[in-house]
């Protein structure tokens, strides 16, 4: 937490910067070294990282850094004389408590001796440091005020209607049949008759022609035959069989196979019903099954 402290009071310097201000260089050391001495002494981080463990604690060199990296033009003898004061407040405190005294300096006090506006404040993004002239309740409800309007702005960016928008489409609200010095039972029949008009209407618009011819689906356009016959030739030439042979009858296949083998002229029709009744064999028959 003390960290985030240091972190804002750089930034709320930088914006004292931008607009020309002069920062008091004893008010400034003081909220600082108050701040570093807010926490016990000791090194914090981790080590497995890029960066070194960063020593905590109210030294000469913290002191310094911080004033630098605040814009102040601070000599080393002002803040080692701060660094000095500090420790003697926090030893003086630790005494009259009995223990070790950590507790920092309020956010309004910071703002007071710092002289920050609320502009300032909101602009450098100080909200743990307080305002001068202000008090804790006004910064809560000031901070409420900033987060409603957040949230406002994220349901308007999802699309969520205001309350006025939707009273505007809400019967109960906005009574449309008082102005027209009806009832709203007789209202929502007016309304329920001309929606059924409308949709009426609407169907016979929009109602198919019959003369109108449906589009139809664009066909596959076949091969030709002679592309055809050239993949099935050469398909039939891989097997060893002749391209037309299953083109042809059984029987006319049969006589070709007896004259190309040179059998006699009696044998061929012989062999011709035997191959037949062979081929026959092999086509399924349906079986009928009584029941």
């Amino acid at each position: 937490m003390a960290l985030i402290f240091l972190s804002q009071l750089r930034n709320l310097a930088a914006v004292h910067r931008k607009y020309g201000e002069i920062l008091d260089n004893a008010a400034w050391l003081r909220v600082n070294a108050n701040i570093w001495s807010s926490a016990p002494e000791g090194y914090i981080g981790s080590r497995r990282g890029d960066r070194a463990p960063l020593y905590f604690g109210l030294t000469f060199e913290n002191l310094k850094n911080q004033a630098l990296a605040c814009g102040l033009d601070a000599s080393d003898e002002e803040i080692e004389e701060q660094v000095a004061d500090t420790r003697a407040w926090r030893r003086k405190r630790s005494e009259q408590v009995g223990a070790p005294f950590y507790r920092r300096m309020k956010p309004d006090k910071i703002g007071r001796l710092l002289g920050v506006v609320e502009a300032t404040r909101e602009e450098a993004g100080a909200w743990n440091i307080g305002t001068y002239g202000g008090s804790r309740a006004e910064r809560i409800a000031a901070a409420k005020e900033r987060d409603k309007a957040r949230k406002a702005h994220q349901r308007r960016a999802s699309g969520v209607q205001t309350r006025e928008e939707r009273y505007a489409v809400n019967l109960t609200k906005s009574r449309p049949w008082v102005d027209e010095g009806i009832s709203r039972r007789t209202w929502e029949r007016r309304r329920s008759r001309e929606r059924a008009e409308n949709d009426a209407a609407a169907s016979a618009t929009y109602s198919v022609h019959p003369d109108v011819t449906q589009p139809v689906p664009p066909q596959p356009n076949p091969r030709p035959i002679v592309e055809r016959d050239a993949a099935e030739s050469a398909t039939f030439s891989l097997i060893g069989l002749p391209p037309q042979d299953f083109r042809k009858p059984t029987r006319q296949r049969a006589l070709e196979r007896t004259d190309s083998l040179g059998l006699p002229d009696s044998e061929p029709k012989d062999f011709a019903n035997e191959f037949s009744e062979e081929a026959a064999e092999d086509v399924p028959h349906e079986i009928e099954i009584e029941i």
